[in-house]
């Protein structure tokens, strides 16, 4: 018998060395007390004694055996739990690596002439340069046109200095002209108006400003002006009108509002939100709420635009949105006028814009009916976008433009979301004759329903689940729905969060299987290969149009389930591969099922990075 110790730490290999002595031993024993009764022979109390003292020892090496066992147990129990906290975490940097890599693919397919920047030619850049333009890459030659422009931008701005003191000379003539100037307009009226038979002649394309428009004009604060007239110079450049823009408001008011702010700058006393409030309760006391009013108060005109859909664009009705001036905040205010659609519309436009912020950081936004302070509408109020949405300077024209057309983008996104969304709530999988051809195989799974949950319901939903926290931000405004997938008795309950950066976010997946077999909830690892496959590599998916990447996650997810249920009813690997689905049923220690689609073979297989770091015997495959 072995003499080593039986202290904690020990497996249940260590004591097969004392089992197997003392089953020798009780083997021996017992064959001599058979012997003994066979020859008739008294049987022998010291024999059955020792037999006894064995059958002792040898049931206190089984009690060892079985508490090794269940040491090893726990330790296994804590160390799978390990990993799949360990897994869990990959997954959710690995989603988190898919949405920066479709935003770098984003980045990449946008097309970037060099001319486009009207930098000097290369040999013109090179002159000075000991350098053959010949023996440098393209990318040398660029960076060196890029260096000698700064160079020469350097001394443009020596130069703007220069000329800085000649400026503030010249506006002391200026102020003599004032006179002049104040009877501009008048003249440029006259001008138009002999001009108008030519303009009518020659079937110019200029948008003509009547009248009343003018006057209302004059009445805007700077912001307002300059947003409408950037605004009107694109639309004109257009080769076909994309818009209708109009001036809304009382004229009388805005006449008022403009006389009082020309006389507190006459009298050199800027107006502020405490001197409005002086006034206003001069006779009275003003609650808080009529305090916040004059603060939040807005000018009486307002610009509304009327965005018409293109060619191209997936919406079918113009959209209007309106942008007031909060004269007290300094901000421009904007807010959607169309009743249908959704109020999150202009929510991160572009990222981290969610109109909760104001330009002033002194002033604390609460909120009101006339528009929220996002960041993209500042840019068509000055004349620099520098300090909002580019970390460089973007000439106005390209900056009006891309935020126009990434309002379409958003309004398409929306439109098809919407279509989706409508399809799935009649029970039906869209794209379905679209996405098939993409696919090895005709689904079998049925949508049993669809549909949103509350407000209170989704943020409970997403607490409850480690995925779908990356959604919890509450800047992203997300929506929870809520689809049931059925197949041959089993269920695949999907949450699913979608942001409105969708797209650009593409909606994440928290998986339930249930199974009218059993009771409760199943704890199959393949449930969260499922997820992972439709929301860590949606990327693979064959997708004509970001649009349109929640059907094909949907359509993703039915095929897994598909593979699920045919892996759980084949016999075996051969079985499954008779039927051109798969060439195992599962692989590897976690018992994974072949959820990911490999095109060159034509079969479902497993994924190569989730197998195990050392190679296993081919004896311990599970096939």
């Amino acid at each position: 018998m072995s003499k080593r110790g039986h202290g904690d730490g020990e497996s249940a290999l260590d004591h097969l060395e004392d089992v197997t002595s003392l089953v020798a031993a009780l083997r021996s024993t017992v064959e001599g007390l058979v012997a003994s009764a066979k020859a008739g022979q008294i049987v022998d109390e010291t024999a059955l004694a020792a037999g006894s003292h064995t059958l002792m020892r040898l049931r206190g090496a089984h009690r060892g055996v079985m508490k090794a066992n269940a040491e090893k147990e726990a330790e296994l129990a804590e160390a799978s739990t390990a990993l799949d906290e360990a897994q869990l975490g990959l997954e959710s940097v690995l989603y988190e690596k898919a949405v920066v890599l479709n935003e770098i693919k984003r980045c990449a397919e946008f097309a970037f002439a060099g001319d486009a920047l009207d930098l000097v030619p290369a040999k013109d850049a090179l002159a000075d340069a000991a350098v053959d333009a010949k023996s440098l890459s393209d990318h040398e030659v660029m960076l060196a046109r890029l260096t000698f422009e700064m160079a020469q931008r350097e001394k443009l701005v020596n130069e703007l200095h220069a000329q800085q003191k000649t400026v503030e000379e010249t506006q002391e003539r200026l102020a003599s002209d004032s006179d002049f100037l104040d009877s501009l307009h008048i003249q440029l009226d006259k001008f138009l108006h002999a001009g108008q038979p030519l303009v009518d002649a020659m079937g110019s394309s200029l948008v003509v400003v009547d009248a009343e428009t003018r006057e209302r004009l004059g009445l805007l604060p700077s912001p307002l002006y300059m947003l409408y007239t950037q605004l009107l110079a694109y639309n004109g450049a257009a080769s076909t009108a994309a818009m209708a823009l109009t001036i809304a408001g009382d004229t009388a008011a805005a006449t008022l509002a403009a006389a009082k702010a020309a006389k507190a700058a006459a009298d050199l006393e800027p107006p502020s939100p405490s001197a409005a409030k002086r006034v206003a309760t001069a006779d009275d006391d003003d609650d808080d709420d009529e305090r916040a009013d004059s603060y939040y108060a807005v000018f009486p005109l307002s610009v509304e635009l009327e965005l018409f859909p293109g060619p191209d664009d997936a919406f079918d009705a113009p959209v209007k949105l309106g942008f007031a001036f909060f004269a007290a905040l300094n901000l421009v205010g904007v807010q959607v006028l169309d009743g249908p659609l959704p109020a999150n519309l202009l929510a991160n436009l572009f990222p981290g814009d969610a109109g909760e912020t104001s330009p002033n950081p002194a002033n604390a936004y609460l909120g009101t009916a006339s528009g929220e302070p996002f960041r993209f509408a500042p840019p068509l109020a000055v004349a620099s976008l520098k300090p909002y949405l580019w970390a460089h300077s973007v000439p106005l024209s390209v900056g009006v433009k891309a935020i126009l057309a990434q309002l379409r983008n958003r309004l398409n996104a929306g439109r098809a979301l919407d279509c989706q969304l409508s399809e799935l709530a009649n029970g039906t999988l869209p794209l379905a004759k679209l996405v098939s051809p993409s696919f090895p195989l005709q689904t079998r799974v049925s949508l049993r329903s669809w549909r949103q949950l509350s407000a209170a319901d989704a943020d409970t939903a997403i607490a409850a689940s480690p995925v779908l926290t990356a959604v919890a931000d509450p800047a992203l405004q997300t929506d929870v729905y809520l689809a049931e997938l059925v197949r041959d008795g089993a269920t695949l309950t999907a949450t699913v969060a979608i942001t409105n950066e969708y797209p650009a976010r593409p909606p994440l997946f928290h998986l339930e299987l249930s199974n009218s077999e059993q009771a409760g909830l199943s704890t199959d690892n393949n449930v969260g290969v499922m997820a992972a496959e439709v929301n860590v590599y949606h990327s693979e998916l064959p997708l004509p149009n970001d649009n349109e990447v929640l059907s094909y996650q949907l359509r993703k997810l039915a095929l897994c389930f598909d593979v699920y249920q045919e892996c759980k009813a084949a016999s075996s690997s051969s079985a499954l591969l008779s039927s051109k689905l798969a060439l195992r049923t599962v692989r590897g220690r976690n018992r994974e099922m072949p959820f990911s689609f490999d095109a060159a073979v034509g079969l479902f297989t497993q994924r190569l990075h989730r197998a195990l770091p050392r190679q296993a015997p081919a004896a311990m495959v599970v096939e």
